[in-house]
């Protein structure tokens, strides 16, 4: 224990919780392991003096208990003051996606885990708009899968949030200096302009989520100073980025870069190219996410690499001829149980039970033949559903499991935090484009 710990091993909270140990710590907090007498399982506690100016623990309990039994969203067991500190108590959660992202052989995930996990994130982002609060600070870190199912995804910290509507539930008008709030990793453009931020800016810095997700870095992820950064993010040709990823997030930075301040983003339009994207690569919601993947596959299952990318931004692009999918309707191939399907089904069957998704994307199933695509496609549409599959075993290392920020994730100082991330970029722009469409705020010093 250090001289500036809050809590000790055997400390009690209302007799009822006792820590075991200290398991991560930032600038604004502190987060503990204890283990609940009651309930006989293990938990988090998070604490942070009172004396400090930034009182983000309040918040937090504030934007919990309005928005508990969520499907994203932690239990909060109890909240409040000591003499000392404040505290929350909350389910004790895996890794971040921060952690998980960095502990991968290339240090990204694949386009079928991105893709996934993405409704998984817009969902919990609507979830925190629906309650009238806006995040803040939506970054990797702040994103957690869960112990007892690994497959779950939740949504970390919300001491930075703030709510955008007034009693009425209408939006509040903006501010015209609002001061910097986030990471600025993540943050969006509005956010180091200091003007005020809507829910589209939440998921701007979802948007840079994905990207890091998918190519391991941004090409700003190693600079530190926050007016630097700003002026990268709103003169960056955009474009560079889906040179070899498939239309859904062109698509989706189209949506969000019209939105203004008190715009309600399309969130079921969002859902959808991704539902969409998701059903004709041929990915299925029960494939097994990147971390469930034992050492022996994910050697052998290479990560996404720019030329498989590019290969399904291909297809895709020949699929769009067949199936339009514009910003206010997405249309699905519906497919019925045919002819086709009945002659192709036993080969189609056997390649499905002997390959991964992956794996008959690389293979080119649609050289083999309009029928076995048309197959596919049927075969496909039948099995992708939302029921999750069946929990995996527990024993996830906990999400505050870090010892201290590394020196690639930058923050104000009086925006630090307790979780961190990491990152370099390199890529070639292969799409013949002449001009980058999308038309973003300029960035002023």
């Amino acid at each position: 224990m250090s001289d500036c710990d809050l809590l000790k091993k055997g400390d009690s909270i209302k007799s009822r919780w006792r820590i075991t140990h200290k398991i991560g710590g930032g600038g604004f907090g502190q987060i503990y392991q204890a283990y609940d007498k009651l309930r006989q399982e293990f938990v988090a506690v998070k604490v942070e003096s009172n004396s400090q100016s930034r009182q983000g623990i309040r918040m937090e309990v504030t934007v919990l208990r309005r928005i508990q039994n969520r499907q994203h969203i932690c239990e909060l067991f109890s909240g409040g003051v000591s003499t000392l500190y404040n505290y929350m108590i909350m389910t004790l959660l895996g890794l971040s996606l921060s952690e998980i992202r960095r502990n991968t052989q290339e240090q990204r995930f694949t386009l079928s885990t991105t893709l996934r996990i993405s409704l998984q994130i817009l969902e919990a982002i609507e979830s925190i708009h629906s309650i009238g609060f806006l995040h803040r600070d939506i970054k990797p870190s702040n994103f957690a899968i869960g112990r007892a199912n690994s497959r779950q995804i939740y949504i970390l910290d919300f001491g930075l949030a703030r709510k955008y509507t007034d009693y009425g539930q209408h939006v509040r008008p903006a501010r015209t200096e609002a001061g910097f709030r986030g990471t600025i990793r993540y943050a969006s453009i509005n956010a180091h302009n200091s003007r005020d931020l809507g829910r589209h800016d939440d998921l701007w810095s979802c948007f840079y989520m994905l990207i890091e997700f998918l190519l391991g870095s941004l090409p700003w992820s190693k600079m530190k100073d926050k007016e630097t950064v700003g002026h990268m993010k709103a003169t960056y040709d955009y474009t560079q980025f889906f040179a070899n990823l498939p239309d859904v997030f062109e698509n989706f930075l189209e949506h969000i870069n019209d939105l203004k301040y008190e715009d309600k983003p399309n969130y079921e339009y969002l859902r959808l190219l991704f539902v969409s994207t998701i059903q004709r690569l041929g990915y299925h919601d029960d494939d097994p996410y990147d971390w469930e993947k034992s050492i022996e596959q994910d050697e052998n299952d290479a990560l996404v690499r720019p030329v498989e990318l590019k290969s399904q931004s291909k297809q895709l692009k020949n699929d769009d001829q067949r199936i339009n999918c514009t910003r206010n309707q997405i249309k699905h191939d519906t497919i019925g149980v045919g002819d086709q399907q009945a002659i192709m089904g036993e080969k189609m069957n056997s390649q499905l039970n002997h390959r991964s998704p992956d794996t008959l994307v690389r293979c080119s199933v649609y050289d083999a033949g309009q029928a076995i695509s048309t197959g596919l496609l049927t075969y496909v549409s039948q099995q992708f559903s939302n029921t999750s599959a069946p929990a995996a075993a527990t024993g996830v290392p906990s999400l505050f499991s870090q010892r201290s920020p590394r020196h690639d994730e930058s923050q104000c100082s009086i925006e630090q935090n307790i979780q961190v991330p990491f990152g370099s970029y390199t890529e070639s722009n292969n799409r013949q484009r002449t001009s980058s469409p999308f038309h973003l705020q300029r960035f002023s010093s």
